[in-house]
């Protein structure tokens, strides 16, 4: 008979990422607004695989994001491990995080139908446990910080916890930036169907240092030091300000796989 796992507000969670080093994490909220699911914080500090912190130490630890999720298959797929657990659920600072949304589609009262909505207009956001708001003015949007406010997989979290961010699609990121670790290595491509060329690119944190463009003519190569070739030059913007989707991530090997033996 399987052993049957008791989930309790205030349990502290370990995870251990890639045999490397271990992350704490901690139910603290059910959240009525968002399917009554669980809210978890997870603390910045990073520990050897053989610390033992007392579990008073890990919930004073500094938060780096909140999520909403499913904690049971997390444990049942060994993403994490209950650890202990603490009183101190952090409640005050939670009250003040926004959770945003951006559906598909919103219920049109005269129609009596779900229509499909645009998600450059439509944000709704909310404190945990009250009711969600529309904001008028999305682009505008001044309900900050902004969290996402979806039910994640584990496996979001755990790429949030190593990268900075998760590579879902989402339409909140219109709205909250994907803001990676400085010194994390983050490899994308962007397709231009009229033009037919494709973009590789490398960041390192925010910003891009190499990016090789394949147009129908040939190869353009970029970097810090050559940001210009033609009609093209390097991206100059933050990481974050592009949503991108799931498809448009790629391996630092097929970003090198295009890059080839290229040498200045």
């Amino acid at each position: 008979m399987a052993k049957r796992i008791v989930i309790k507000v205030g349990n502290v969670f370990c995870a251990e990422i890639d045999g490397k080093y271990k992350v704490y994490l901690q139910y603290i909220a059910k959240d009525s607004e968002q399917l009554n699911s669980a809210i978890i914080r997870v603390f910045k500090q990073r520990y050897p695989l053989d610390a033992n912190p007392k579990i008073d130490d890990i919930v004073k630890d500094e938060v780096i994001f909140y999520m909403h999720t499913i904690l049971r298959v997390g444990i049942e797929d060994g993403a994490w491990y209950k650890v202990g657990k603490s009183n101190d659920l952090g409640l005050d600072q939670l009250s003040k995080v926004w959770f945003g949304s951006v559906p598909d589609s919103i219920f049109d009262r005269e129609k009596f139908q779900f229509v499909k909505c645009s998600p450059l207009d439509t944000l709704y956001v909310w404190h945990v446990n009250e009711k969600r708001k529309r904001v008028e003015n999305p682009m505008q949007n001044p309900y900050r910080p902004l969290e996402e406010g979806a039910v994640v997989p584990y496996m979001c979290i755990i790429s949030r916890i190593k990268y900075g961010y998760d590579s879902g699609s989402d339409n909140i990121y219109y709205y909250a930036k994907r803001v990676p670790w400085d010194d994390v290595d983050s490899y994308t491509k962007l397709e231009d169907s009229e033009s037919e060329d494709v973009a590789y690119l490398h960041f390192v944190g925010k910003k891009a240092v190499a990016i090789v463009i394949v147009t129908p003519n040939g190869k353009v190569y970029l970097d810090e030091q050559h940001p210009k070739s033609g009609e093209f030059k390097m991206f100059e913007g933050d990481f974050g300000d592009i949503n991108w989707k799931y498809n448009e991530f790629i391996t630092a090997e097929e970003f090198n796989e295009v890059w080839g033996d290229h040498k200045w």
